[in-house]
């Protein structure tokens, strides 16, 4: 992502890490099932908190809630609580 500051890209050490390796040689790494779990009833009420988790794993909760309720499906309330370490750095209200 872009900085709001300067405009000068801004990557995780991960990207750093996987730009410098070079093309061909192999590297160790690992993909785990993640650990969000959805209730077993639509209509159980949930409260999400993202405090700098970044919020893709709320949105797909919110994406599976609209479309079951599109499609008629009863859903519980949610409320989501985000939040991130810097202000200066939240893109997702700006």
């Amino acid at each position: 992502w872009k900085a709001a500051s300067d405009g000068h890209v801004v990557t995780g050490a991960c990207t750093r890490f996987i730009q410098q390796v070079p093309v061909g040689r192999k590297i160790a790494c690992a993909a785990v099932v993640g650990t969000f779990r959805f209730p077993k009833e639509d209509t159980t009420p949930m409260v999400m908190v993202g405090l700098g988790t970044g919020i893709a794993p709320i949105r797909s909760f919110l994406q599976d809630k609209l479309y079951k309720k599109n499609k008629g499906i009863a859903t519980g309330p949610m409320v989501v609580f985000y939040g991130c370490r810097r202000e200066q750095e939240e893109l997702f209200y700006k």
